[in-house]
């Protein structure tokens, strides 16, 4: 069985990773509504990050979430949610309302993923973000699919 069907089984699956990893091509290839914080942050087509937007860019994330499951449409929430208390807002929700749900982690070298990131987060703050990830405990009957990128 290759990734994808086994992702199909999941209503909602929450992609893990540091930028650059591979989370945003993944998602895309997954055919299912994506629910993303970096779509509040495109101005005229080009990413601009702005530290001031990012709680109503993750608002706006979670209310497209909320209706994908209203409608009963399988969703994908790419962020990078590296740490537990990213995730638990939509694995409970998912959870709550019925919806199998996994977490898909996306594996990258902190090198390769910073060559490849085209968010222009720095080196230093992706490697500490990895070291976060590696070392981060999630409860255990949350469902982690892990994939090397």
């Amino acid at each position: 069985m290759n990734i994808f069907e086994e992702l199909g089984k999941y209503d909602v699956i929450i992609m893990s990773g540091i930028p650059g990893s591979g989370k945003s091509f993944l998602a895309k290839m997954a055919y299912r509504r994506i629910c993303s914080a970096d779509e509040s942050m495109y101005e005229d087509g080009v990413y601009k990050f702005h530290p001031d937007k990012l709680s109503g860019a993750h608002k706006s994330c979670m209310s497209k979430f909320l209706d994908a499951l209203k409608e009963g449409k399988p969703c994908l929430i790419d962020n990078t949610n590296i740490e537990a208390w990213e995730i638990s807002p939509y694995y409970a929700v998912a959870e709550a309302m019925g919806a199998s749900v996994c977490i898909l982690q996306v594996n990258c070298d902190p090198e390769v993923a910073f060559k490849r990131n085209t968010h222009d987060v720095p080196a230093r703050t992706i490697n500490r973000m990895a070291n976060r990830l590696a070392n981060r405990h999630l409860p255990p009957h949350w469902k982690v699919i892990q994939i090397d990128n």
